[in-house]
């Protein structure tokens, strides 16, 4: 069996994807409104991955997760 969604729906599900780890992990600490970031996705996908951060180093994002959660910011902008 194979896991194919056509195009659009594949990516509406991973913005909604984008959306569910932001509301997890971020909100806490950070707007709701995600166009309330100054930093761009990119960039913010870069800082979680650096480790950098030391009130981040609790989140354990795999890379597709920061793929999906800067898909999800640069699509909120």
């Amino acid at each position: 069996m194979l896991n194919y969604a056509p195009k659009n729906e594949a990516h509406d599900s991973r913005i909604q994807e984008g959306a569910q780890l932001y509301e997890e992990n971020c909100v806490y600490c950070h707007s709701f409104d995600p166009t309330d970031f100054k930093t761009a996705p990119d960039k913010i996908a870069d800082l979680l991955r650096s480790g950098d951060i030391r009130s981040h180093s609790r989140l354990q994002f795999s890379e597709d997760q920061l793929t999906i959660l800067e898909k999800y910011l640069e699509e909120s902008q």
